[in-house]
């Protein structure tokens, strides 16, 4: 996940402000099966990526797949990167969603 939110705020600074002030806020909520990871960004946003195929969109692609997880990506109104992937029965039970 860290490796995520690297690639992300990394891109948010090189590309979303163009000088301007902006924002950039992190977010993970956990249910009891589920866990989401949100980056987003104040910025520019984008119609389409600029490096659809980049390293960086590679890499967070395959993390994403490590975890199960879907990743997706809005350029809409500024830029948001969401992760979301399940909890695995070992992790549910070590924070107290399920019974041992």
């Amino acid at each position: 996940m860290g490796l995520i939110v690297n690639e992300a705020v990394t891109n948010a600074l090189k590309y979303a402000f163009n000088g301007r002030a902006g924002e950039v806020a992190v977010k993970l909520k956990c249910t009891s099966d589920l866990c989401t990871l949100a980056i987003f960004d104040t910025g520019c946003g984008f119609s389409e990526p600029a490096r659809p195929g980049s390293l960086g969109m590679a890499l967070m692609r395959r993390l994403a797949r490590q975890l199960d997880g879907q990743l997706t990506i809005d350029g809409t109104d500024g830029t948001t990167v969401q992760l979301v992937w399940p909890l695995a029965a070992e992790e549910r039970q070590a924070r107290g969603f399920v019974a041992a």
